[in-house]
């Protein structure tokens, strides 16, 4: 059987780099890249390097990633590729939460996710649900990035040790 590789965007705020380091999973922090000409394409290259190499990465949610990584892994059917974002009704939940964390970190990246969020949650999680497949909705602010990633895994086929 093919070996399965899984590449997971997932919107500002699920728990990426939380969960990432644990049960082979990488959080490609995408903020490393900003200042690169069309960034998105070497961040792209980098995801499908590491899912290749049997990791789960977890990659952002910004447009341009997702029509990258969508288009230049069409041809490769053992590269599986999902989506994690909030339900659209945790809008005011999802924009507390984002905001709290940047009165913690005070980092730039995580104000900018805190204002996308405020001003554009609704549409940005209507344009991926509109154009996007497998979509996993978070419906609740008590969930575990844990238990929805297993359940992406085992629809894919992919279950690690």
């Amino acid at each position: 059987m093919t070996e399965k590789y899984l590449i997971i965007s997932g919107y500002q705020g699920i728990g990426k780099s939380t969960i990432a380091g644990k049960d082979l999973c990488i959080d490609l922090e995408s903020s490393f890249f900003h200042n690169e000409t069309n960034w998105w394409d070497k961040y792209s290259c980098v995801a499908v390097d590491l899912a290749s190499q049997g990791y789960t990465v977890l990659v952002s949610c910004h447009n341009k990633v997702r029509e990258t990584i969508w288009v230049s892994t069409a041809l490769y059917q053992n590269i599986q590729k999902a989506i994690i974002i909030p339900n659209p009704s945790l809008y005011e939940e999802w924009t507390n939460k984002l905001e709290q964390r940047y009165l913690q970190t005070k980092k730039d990246k995580d104000f900018r996710a805190w204002q996308r969020t405020k001003y554009y949650f609704k549409e940005d999680i209507a344009e991926i649900m509109d154009n996007y497949a497998p979509i996993y909705t978070i419906d609740s602010m008590d969930y575990k990035l844990s238990d929805i990633i297993a359940k992406i895994r085992n629809e894919v086929g992919r279950s690690l040790t």
